[in-house]
Order: C-alpha cells, then structure tokens, then sequence
C-alpha cells in the first residue's frame, strides 16, 4: 500500500504520484494505497438503500490489511464505501444525489 510517502512500499519506486484527494499510485507497479480518510469522532453522512438520509459518529477505526475499517454504533463501512453511500460531509452527499438523478 502506498501511504502519502515518497516511495512504494511494495518496489520501492521512488516516483509517487497524487492519485486523487483518497489515493495514492505508483505507476511502476500499479499499487493503490488507502489514506485515512475519517479521525475518531468525526461525523459520516450516509444513505441508505432508500435514499435516506442518515448520519453517525465514527467510533472505531481498524487497519487490517492495509485497509482502513470504520465502525459506527449503527453501521460499520469501509474505505471502498466512501463516495458511494458514505461521505465527508453533507455537501458531498447531496451532490452525489444530484449527480444520479
């Protein structure tokens, strides 16, 4: 996993490129890498399968894997799921909603 250094972990090509605001990419090996995305306490702003809306309390964060794991004391997501139904603020939230209508 390529964390926000200069380096692969996994070659050890020296040429790390942003990849977006989330990831970074070595384009020696095409190794993506998870940044910590929420701290302890913040808020995440959901929907549900109904488009509900609905927010929790980051509780708990795990690193298993290289792979960054939140819980909630509703429900627990992951890195992949921000962006799709888990995001950082209301605003990102709402404009996912407009964006598939």
């Amino acid at each position: 996993m390529v964390q926000d250094v200069s380096m692969c972990k996994e070659c050890r090509y020296d040429k790390i490129e942003g990849y977006s605001l989330k990831l970074r990419h070595c384009k020696k090996c095409d190794n993506y890498g998870e940044k910590q995305m929420f701290q302890l306490g913040d808020i995440a702003y959901m929907i549900d399968d109904d488009y509900r809306f609905f927010e929790n309390e980051v509780y708990r964060i795990e690193l298993k894997d290289e792979k960054y794991y939140y819980d909630t004391h509703d429900i627990d997501f992951e890195f992949k799921d921000i962006g799709d139904w888990v995001f950082e603020s209301k605003t990102y939230r709402e404009l996912h909603l407009e964006a598939m209508t």
